[in-house]
Parts: C-alpha cells; structure tokens; sequence
C-alpha cells in the first residue's frame, strides 16, 4: 500500500509541474498578445486609422411638394451667376453642418489641443489640418470661400465643392 501511495504522489507531483509548465505558457501568451494590442492600437491612433469609427452626422430633410410650375424655355445664352455677397454665412453654414457650430470637432485635432470644426484639409487619407482658435479655421474658410466666388461659383455649386457633393441641396 506504501509503494502505492507513493507512487500517486509521484504522478500528482508530475502532473503539477506539467500543470505549472502550462500555466507559464499561457501567461506569457496572454502578455505577448496584450503588448500587439497595444502596440497596434498605438499605431492607429498615430495614423488616424481610428476616425474611420468616428461617428458621422447626416442632416434628413423632409422633401415637401410644391406647386408645378412651367418650365422656362431653353436659351441660347447662358444666364448670368447668381452673385454672392454674404460670405459670413456662407462661413457659418458651413460651421454648423460640418461640426454642429463646434461640439464635433475633428478628434485627431482635438487630441493636439487644437481644432477643426469646419471640415477644412481633411482629404480622408490620414492627413489633416488643425487651427489654433475659431478665428484662424474661420478666416481660412473664407479666403477659400472667396476664392471660389473669385473664379465664378454659386453658392450652391460652392457649397457642393465643399462637401464633395455630400449636402442635401447637392443631391
């Protein structure tokens, strides 16, 4: 009987070892894999991978009917542009849609203590342009704004450029 409890001895001190050995495994496992983590959540932070989960606003109009109206015959020449003259609210439209008047402002930016709530210099690749306070993205937005004038756009075509056809009135 001596022989035999021994014997279970033996193999239950065997067993923990080899119990011991995996346990080491999976604990170096488990830290291996939590510094990938790490490491690719720190690289997709610093590329901007991560405003791909940002959280996007889109504005819902509800179309109303409106009376038909004749249309104008086609002419020959074409109409003078419309001629715009209030760039500030240009300026502010543009403000509101694109960050709802600051509270959205660009993360990557807003982790560099600055801003962008105009969408300006935002290509989607990563790249992106921040501003040191409300007046500089402001001013930028309207020396674009009155450079586009300058080359002959309307309000609604310049508004489209913008967006890159994503407001309502470019649908």
């Amino acid at each position: 009987m001596r022989i035999y409890i021994k014997n279970k001895a033996a193999k239950l001190k065997l067993l923990a070892n080899k119990a011991h050995k995996q346990a080491q495994k999976l604990a170096l496992a488990v830290v291996v894999g939590e510094i990938i983590l790490v490491a690719g959540y720190a690289t997709a932070l610093n590329y901007g991978a991560l405003e791909l989960f940002q959280p996007k606003i889109v504005i819902i109009e509800v179309a109303q009917a409106s009376p038909a109206q004749p249309q104008p015959q086609p002419q020959a020449q074409k109409q003078p542009q419309e001629e715009i003259t209030d760039v500030e609210s240009i300026a502010d439209t543009i403000y509101s849609r694109e960050s709802s008047r600051g509270k959205n402002n660009y993360t990557a930016c807003t982790k560099q203590n600055k801003i962008n709530g105009i969408g300006y210099g935002i290509p989607g690749n990563g790249q992106f342009m921040c501003f040191s306070s409300h007046e500089e993205e402001m001013e930028t937005l309207k020396k674009w704004i009155n450079r586009h004038i300058a080359e002959g756009m309307t309000e609604k075509e310049l508004m489209c450029h913008y967006s890159g056809n994503n407001y309502i009135e470019c649908k």
